[in-house]
C-alpha cells in the first residue's frame, strides 16, 4: 500500500526550500498541518523550522484544540442565541472531550464542538477521507491483530504504546506502534502516560462500526478462596454489537 512516495517527499521538500529558505521576503513562516514535515534527509533543506507537536512538546499544546474553559464560553453564547437548545454541556464533554497534550491538558475536538453548536445537535461529525482511509485499511485488514486491541479500547482499556509522530508519514506502517502513532497524529485515538485509548463517544462510534461484524471471544474466570477451585467460561458473541 502506497502512502507517500520518496519522489513526492523530495519534491515537497524542494518546494518548501525554494519558497522559504534564505529568502529576503520571508520574515516569519507559520505552517499548520496534521503530519510533521518530512524534512530530515541527507541535507539540511529545512533546518530552519521549529516544530511544536501535541504529544511531545508542551509549548502551544493548548492551541491544538478547545480547552474546557473555551467550550464553556462557546456554550454560554449558544444558550443565549439558540431558541430551542438540544445540546447539553455534559453532552459536549462526553462526545468531543478527551484528547491530551504532553502536559496532560484535556482538549476538545474543535470542529465537532462548532458543528454541534451550529446545528443544535450532538452527532458524529468526524470525517474519514484521504489519509484517514489509509489508517482504516490497517484496521479493516487486522494488521498485527490490531482489532483485538481496538476491542479492548472500546471496552475502556488503554493499550501500552510508544508514539512517534514521524511514523505517520511512513510509506508503510509495519508495527503496532507505527499504526498507533499515525492514529494519534490523525486524532483517531489519544495518548497519555505511555498508553493509547479512545477519547470520547464520537470516536467510539466509529470503532464500533468497524468492529460490528467481528466475532468477540469473551472469557470469564472465577476463583473460590475457600475451595481454591477455578472456573472458566468462554463464550463467542455473534458479533460486536
Amino acid at each position: 500500500m502506497t502512502f507517500i512516495t520518496e519522489t513526492d517527499k523530495a519534491e515537497y521538500i524542494l518546494f518548501l526550500k525554494t519558497l522559504l529558505k534564505d529568502q529576503d521576503y520571508v520574515a516569519l513562516a507559520y505552517i499548520t498541518r496534521i503530519l510533521p514535515i518530512s524534512k530530515y534527509s541527507s541535507g539540511s533543506e529545512l533546518n530552519m523550522f521549529m516544530e511544536f507537536k501535541m504529544t511531545s512538546m508542551e509549548t502551544f499544546g493548548e492551541y491544538f484544540g478547545f480547552t474546557d474553559a473555551e467550550v464553556g464560553i462557546l456554550y454560554k453564547k449558544y444558550m443565549q442565541i439558540c431558541k430551542n437548545p438540544h445540546v447539553s454541556r455534559q453532552g459536549l464533554q462526553e462526545w468531543y472531550d478527551g484528547y491530551f497534550t504532553v502536559s496532560d491538558k484535556r482538549l476538545y475536538n474543535p470542529r465537532s464542538v462548532v458543528m454541534a453548536l451550529r446545528f443544535n445537535q450532538i452527532s458524529n461529525y468526524w470525517t474519514s477521507s484521504g489519509s484517514y482511509d489509509e489508517i482504516f485499511y490497517y484496521i479493516r485488514n487486522d494488521i498485527n491483530q490490531i482489532k483485538n486491541d481496538l476491542a479492548l479500547m472500546v471496552s475502556g482499556e488503554g493499550i501500552e504504546a510508544k508514539v512517534d509522530e514521524f511514523a505517520a508519514s511512513a510509506m508503510e506502517l509495519k508495527s503496532r506502534n507505527q499504526i498507533y502513532s499515525a492514529m494519534v497524529v490523525y486524532g483517531l485515538i489519544t495518548f497519555i502516560n505511555g498508553k493509547v485509548f479512545i477519547p470520547n463517544k464520537e470516536l467510539m462510534l466509529k470503532y464500533e462500526e468497524l468492529l460490528q461484524n467481528e466475532k468477540i471471544l469473551c472469557v470469564g474466570i472465577s476463583y473460590d478462596k475457600e475451595t481454591k477451585d477455578h472456573q472458566c467460561k468462554i463464550e463467542i458473541l455473534s458479533n460486536y454489537s
